[in-house]
């Protein structure tokens, strides 16, 4: 990450270990940005949106504040009205994916003014301000999960019910 997403979250670096054993290597060169596919365990998503205000390749997707899943790539949907999101939310998160779960983007900061309260701000996070955000809901428990693939729609911003919502949901185990 560079410029303005260095001064508040300063520099990240992130690392895989490889798989095979092999000499010690003591001098790497790095990659602009992550190889596609780095992440790969989770459920496999498209969020499907107008316009994808601030959102990026590495925008973090959120489930009640905690960082689920992240946006993988970003590219013209198949008949080019629209944006294509691929998100991956991690394995131990994909059962919060159900069907009639809805999406909605935190990217920036939200204001609304009126002539009694003045202003209101909302900031979802200082991260999300930087490099934008994308959160979910899930109305039911009961619904069934989600496949891979699926296609949501993403809003703007979300409906005041879809913040009520609280199902009880089983997490994934994590890997041994």
């Amino acid at each position: 990450m560079t410029g303005l997403g260095t001064v508040f979250t300063g520099p990240e670096i992130q690392v895989l270990p490889a798989d095979a054993e092999g000499p010690r290597v003591d001098n790497f060169t790095g990659l602009e940005g992550p190889p596609v596919g780095l992440e790969s365990e989770g459920l496999k998503l498209v969020l499907r949106a107008a316009r994808p205000k601030a959102i990026r390749a590495n925008t973090p997707v959120y489930y009640r504040g905690v960082e689920v899943g992240l946006v993988q790539k970003i590219e013209l949907s198949p008949n080019t009205a629209a944006a294509d999101l691929h998100v991956l939310v991690f394995r131990r998160y994909a059962p919060l994916v159900r069907e009639g779960s809805v999406f909605w983007n935190t990217s920036g900061v939200s204001a609304k003014a009126s002539l009694m309260k003045g202003l209101d701000f909302e900031l979802e996070s200082l991260r999300s301000l930087v490099q934008g955000g994308v959160e979910f809901a899930t109305p039911s428990a009961k619904a069934p999960r989600a496949k891979a693939g699926t296609v949501f729609f993403l809003h703007d911003e979300p409906k005041a019910e879809w913040l009520n919502w609280e199902p009880h949901i089983k997490l994934a185990l994590e890997k041994d």
